[in-house]
């Protein structure tokens, strides 16, 4: 593959614009334009730039017969942010279930002023007034 369709196909892989290149490497986007359509050649700082910007060994641009090199997987900082959100998540999800644990353990206590008649023994029936055990039906 030559250069100028290694630069097309590469920019387009990485989503990017002729603009949007040529503002990385501070150039004019005609400069980009040109070395896409092979009327021109980059320089070779101009190469090292893009082989920086694509995460292609400069090898790769230079040599037409030059296979592309297995994909490495970049981290480009956007994986770390997912990878800082998806932990921020989880903390704040663990402390919201431990705040319900506590507040359900807390409102599903027997309350000392109610009576549970299944566990009262018969035998305390004889000593115990119902005049002031609250009745719930």
């Amino acid at each position: 593959m030559k250069l100028d369709e290694k630069l097309v196909y590469l920019r387009k892989e990485k989503g990017l614009t002729q603009l949007k290149v040529a503002e990385e490497l501070d150039i004019s986007r005609q400069a980009i334009s040109r070395w896409e359509a092979g009327v021109a050649m980059p320089s070779t700082e101009n190469l090292r730039r893009l082989s920086n910007l694509y995460s292609v060994p400069l090898d790769y641009l230079i040599n037409e017969d030059s296979e592309r090199p297995a994909r490495v997987e970049e981290d480009n900082g956007e994986k770390r942010k997912n990878r800082k959100w998806t932990s921020w998540l989880i903390c704040m999800l663990l402390i919201v279930v431990a705040v319900a644990i506590i507040i359900g353990a807390i409102t599903v206590r027997k309350r000392p002023d109610k009576v549970n008649f299944n566990e009262v023994e018969s035998e305390d029936w004889n000593d115990v007034s119902t005049e002031n055990i609250p009745m719930e039906w």
